[in-house]
């Protein structure tokens, strides 16, 4: 078998594939990828796969060239992608030399792959035995529901300002994701129990579709292989015998992963009772604020006080090693008024810089937080009024 692929196509599909697998994989099959070269009527194609058993991603590339059997295969991807990024041709041969299988007379000897882009390289196979397979999804079976179809540039955009809010913790299974909630409207929420952050968008929703609890791996690995591309999506969801799947068609770019099982939090208690009048502030105005105090915070709580006054928000941040500091902000400051209000400045300062550039933010409590100085507090874009974070004060001494 012999093929010829442009060369940064197919680097470009190796290293989204690349993204799937395993830091600390004990199963050796997975640090490679699998790939298939067949015909078709028309034209020949590459498909590139890789999984950890939670993603699998399978990326496309056009055949130049083919001449040979269709063939299957297993290669370590990172040889190969640190020869072709030190070659500066513009296509790449593909080589396949059949390897001897096993018999009662002598070991099996595998095949080789041999590359040549300006310089050349062999490389080691794996049979695709012992590759995971994807299950099988479609027909009566295992419907699959088409839940959005939107763009890479506008999924990435939603996801990347709600996906900070996300919990790090790997022992909390119901949180280290997003919910994704498809209705007349486009809803994205995403929460670690001490902040919310909800984005609602009016996209092309169908009815109701189930409600989606979205891995953080999702995100990262379609923000790291899409970046700032802008082509068709269509994200999708079906169910199989041991897990709900997600698949995310986005051109030649296939991803499928395992959702998230459990139950997202109840989230909609702490959308209502915000009544008040809000305090009004351009948002740089306010990350200066923080950033002007914060070096005096608590290293570990992070904490930072807020005063309302009649035109101005006091920022005030105050540790007994460091001391105190203290910075006045234009705003203002509506029914906040005379309210004084501690919060953990990496949570606000992570909402302020998902706005949009030159945004005006509105910040209001409920008449809890107002009475009690206890209770959530509602930060909303202007600009964008669909983007809403809710925070949880914290207690100051």
């Amino acid at each position: 078998m012999k093929a010829t692929l442009n060369r940064k196509a197919f680097v470009s599909a190796l290293s989204a594939c690349g993204c799937a697998i395993g830091k600390k994989t004990t199963i050796p099959i997975l640090a490679y990828v699998k790939i298939l070269i067949e015909k078709h009527e028309n034209w020949n194609t590459c498909t590139i796969s890789n999984t950890d058993l939670d993603v699998w991603i399978d990326n496309t590339v056009p055949v130049l060239a083919f001449s040979g059997d269709t063939i299957e295969i297993c290669v370590l991807p990172s040889i190969m992608q640190k020869f072709l990024a030190s070659s500066k041709a513009e296509n790449v041969d593909l080589e396949y030399m059949a390897g001897v299988p096993e018999s009662d007379e002598i070991p099996c000897i595998p095949g080789k792959l041999k590359l040549a882009a300006g310089g050349s390289i062999s490389l080691g196979t794996m049979p695709t035995e012992n590759f995971p397979v994807l299950p099988e999804f479609g027909g009566e079976t295992y419907p699959v529901i088409n839940l959005l179809e939107t763009n890479s540039k506008a999924w990435i955009e939603m996801t990347s300002k709600v996906c900070y809010a996300v919990s790090d913790e790997e022992n909390r299974f119901t949180l280290p994701g997003f919910l994704l909630e498809v209705s007349d409207k486009v809803r994205m929420v995403a929460t670690d129990g001490h902040r919310l952050a909800i984005l609602e968008r009016g996209l092309l929703p169908s009815g109701n579709k189930p409600d989606s609890l979205i891995p953080m791996r999702v995100y990262k690995h379609l923000k790291k292989i899409l970046g700032k591309s802008d082509i068709p999506m269509t994200v999708m969801r079906t169910k199989h015998v041991t897990a709900d799947y997600l698949i995310v068609v986005a051109g030649d770019l296939i991803l499928v992963s395992r959702l998230l099982t459990g139950n997202f939090p109840e989230y909609k208690r702490v959308l209502t009772n915000y009544d008040m009048k809000p305090a009004v502030a351009d948002a740089s105005k306010l990350i200066d604020g923080i950033d002007g105090v914060r070096h005096c915070a608590d290293d570990k709580s992070h904490v930072i006080k807020i005063e309302f006054n009649s035109t101005s928000a006091r920022f005030v941040a105050e540790s007994p090693e460091k001391g105190k500091a203290e910075l006045d902000v234009e705003c203002l400051t509506g029914g906040t008024h005379g309210v004084t209000v501690g919060f953990c400045y990496d949570y606000v300062l992570d909402f302020l810089r998902s706005l949009p550039v030159n945004d005006v933010v509105h910040i209001r409590c409920g008449k809890k937080a107002e009475k009690a100085g206890v209770g959530a507090w509602e930060f909303k874009s202007q600009a964008d009024p669909g983007l809403t974070g809710i925070i949880m004060p914290m207690r100051l001494a």
